[in-house]
Order: structure tokens, then C-alpha cells, then sequence
């Protein structure tokens, strides 16, 4: 279950319940490829991923996450690199939100938790201690734990689905247009831009590998099995040769 997604250049990234970034063609979504545990920094924790959005201003993609420090308070904000999914954290947002969309000209808009209010702001707002601007009310709907937000770049408008309800939000006023209701939940709301196809041609570089052990001790003639992660998770050839330094202490089966 993927509880945030966002689309870019032809494929869709999505955030699973155990917060693992994975990405798939847009074309067949059934083939899903794990790009990595998402992992924040120090002593966080990331406990729950409200929404992830790109921002074609500056060609990035970002992600909104509580983590065991915050989850009463207000989410972090961070940019995903979007090869190996290595996080940068920016800062902890002003306002408690919990969901993220952001227009073709970079400026961002979120619902405030629990509430019924639109927040907008950019980069530099949140950066310099300007903080989020109010927009207004949307309607008698209420943000909730279950909620996404997309904005259409092929028509400038910004979509809301709150658990199993979509709706319209006017980015000026906040007013809302029900379009109607589902009986799925509504997680990782996204559109499909026209103009972004051919972002992850294949490449020839790796530019790392990582092992899921790299000291392990194993009983006299039993066996270990290794795991390694090529990034980024569309290079042509991620194949991975296993060789023996010293077969008389180890070999490769």
C-alpha cells in the first residue's frame, strides 16, 4: 500500500507503508522497482510520510514526513534524490500540515491537519521565518491522517482527496468543487504532466553499490548469502560479479 506517489518524467514514485521508495513505469505500475529504505538523518525517525511532490521550478522532488519527535507538532520537510532516494533535509515546517502540492511556478500548498485551511507558500518563504500564508477555508471539509494533494500542470489546477473524496480547490480562495467520491481510500494523488517524458533514459555510470553485510562470521562450511544495491536504479547494467580474495577461507557458489 503506498501511502504517498507523485509522477515524473514517465514513471511514478511511491512511498510504501514502511516507508521504502520505490518507483515504476507509468506505462505498467504492476512492475514496481524498490529503490531504498527511506532514512532521515541522526536520531530520526521517519514514522509516517504525508506526501510527496515535484517541483518543476527547480527540477526536484520533495517529501513531507512526521518522525518520532514531530508527530504532534509539525512535519519535516526534504528533498528526495530521486537516483539512490538520499535524503536532504531542509527544516521542520511552521505549520502542521499533512498534505503537499506544489505549481508549475514552485509555489507549494498544503491542507493544515485536521482543519479545513489552505496554506501557500515557496522555498524562501519557509527558509527566511515568513512561514506559511492562509488562503482560506475549504469548505466544511476537514484534513485528516488519509489525505493527498496534486496539482495539475497541464491545467493549473490543484486537486485534494481526503480519505475517499476528491475535490477541486481554487489555489486563490480555497473554494472547493466536489468532483465526486470513491469507495477506495484516496492515498498518492498525482497528474500527469504533457511535457517531462525521457527524465530516466538509462545511464551507463553506477554511481554506488551498497551490501547488506559487509562483516558477518559463518560456521565452518556453512554458507552466507549477500545482498547488494545498485544506484542509480536505472542504469543500463546493474549487474553484480561475485569473486573470492582467498577461496581456501571462502567461495562464491
Amino acid at each position: 500500500l503506498a501511502s504517498a506517489a507523485e509522477y515524473v518524467g514517465g514513471y511514478v514514485f511511491t512511498v510504501t507503508a514502511d516507508n521504502s521508495l520505490c518507483v515504476a513505469n507509468d506505462e505498467d505500475l504492476t512492475v514496481t522497482e524498490r529503490i531504498c529504505k527511506l532514512d532521515p538523518y541522526g536520531e530520526l525517525l521517519m514514522t509516517t510520510v504525508n506526501d510527496l511532490a515535484y517541483n518543476y521550478a527547480d527540477g526536484k522532488l520533495y517529501i513531507q514526513y512526521y518522525s518520532q519527535y514531530n508527530y504532534e507538532s509539525a512535519p519535516y520537510l526534504a528533498e528526495v534524490n530521486m537516483s539512490d532516494g538520499t535524503l536532504e533535509q531542509i527544516c521542520e515546517l511552521p505549520t502542521d500540515v499533512n498534505t503537499m502540492a506544489i505549481a508549475t511556478d514552485g509555489t507549494f500548498y498544503s491542507a493544515g491537519y485536521n482543519s479545513n485551511i489552505l496554506y501557500k507558500y515557496t522555498l524562501a518563504d519557509i527558509l527566511s521565518g515568513s512561514g506559511m500564508t492562509q488562503v482560506g477555508e475549504m469548505g466544511y471539509y476537514s484534513s485528516q491522517y488519509l489525505s493527498s494533494m496534486a496539482w495539475d500542470h497541464n491545467t493549473g489546477k490543484l486537486y485534494w482527496a481526503y480519505p475517499n473524496t476528491l475535490v477541486e480547490i481554487d489555489p486563490e480562495t480555497a473554494a472547493p468543487t466536489m468532483l465526486g467520491y470513491h469507495e477506495a481510500m484516496l492515498v498518492g494523488l498525482y497528474t500527469r504532466p504533457d511535457y517531462d517524458e525521457g527524465m530516466f533514459d538509462p545511464v551507463d555510470t553506477v554511481e554506488r553499490l551498497e551490501l547488506n553485510n559487509y562483516d558477518t562470521r559463518v560456521v565452518l562450511n556453512s554458507s552466507f548469502q549477500l545482498e547488494a544495491t545498485v544506484w542509480p536504479w536505472n542504469a543500463s547494467d546493474r549487474t553484480v560479479t561475485w569473486t573470492s580474495s582467498d577461496e581456501s577461507v571462502a567461495t562464491v557458489d
